[in-house]
């Protein structure tokens, strides 16, 4: 994570917009991406498969993802989907 990263900080009425964005600025170039899950304390089936496309951008163009404040429970569901370790985790 350095200083030029692009800082998403993830509402969590609109976790799947927050990653379709994530994805769309990977797609865009940007090569360091910071999501704030700080309020987030689920994720759907939406935000799943946002995940997925935030991960598959992630690894065709080599960014970094970083996910800031991941609860335990979105992190169980990221293991089970094979996306954990995708993602950079930091408190």
């Amino acid at each position: 994570m350095n200083a030029d990263a692009v800082w998403i900080q993830v509402d969590p009425e609109r976790v799947a917009g927050a990653l379709h964005e994530a994805a769309g600025k990977v797609n865009a170039g940007e090569s360091d991406i910071v999501l704030s899950f700080s309020d987030v304390r689920r994720i759907d089936s939406k935000a799943a498969g946002a995940f997925e496309e935030l991960a598959r951008a992630a690894d065709e163009r080599s960014a970094q993802v970083t996910l800031r404040d991941v609860n335990v429970d979105i992190y169980r569901v990221l293991t089970q989907l094979r996306l954990a370790q995708q993602f950079r985790y930091v408190r």
